[in-house]
């Protein structure tokens, strides 16, 4: 009989977004390099990750028990505003950046 790695899921999902979180907030430090020579401009590409880092780490508890209902009570609606918010978000900082970077 092998064994079900299916009940690992939910602690896979959460390790899996928090190491979003923690990119998040690395990417953020990495834009305060840039404060001395950009200015506060830098803040508008920072305050974005912070939130969503925060966002993704208030709502974690909330994730994991979703997936662990799933598990056993069958599927549950899976809501994909999240992921798309975090998807623009990152797009539209990223683009952000490399305009900082073009114009100063």
């Amino acid at each position: 009989m092998e064994p079900s790695y299916q009940s690992q899921q939910p602690e896979r999902t959460t390790l899996s977004w928090s190491r979003s979180s923690m990119a998040l907030v690395l990417t953020a430090c990495l834009f305060l390099r840039w404060l001395p020579e950009n200015g506060p401009v830098v803040l508008w590409l920072v305050a974005p990750f912070m939130l969503c880092a925060l966002g993704l780490w208030a709502t974690a508890h909330w994730r994991y028990r979703r997936a662990e209902q799933a598990m056993e009570h069958g599927p549950v609606r899976h809501t994909t505003g999240g992921i798309v918010a975090l998807t623009i978000t990152i797009n539209l900082v990223c683009a952000g950046g490399i305009w900082v970077v073009l114009t100063r």
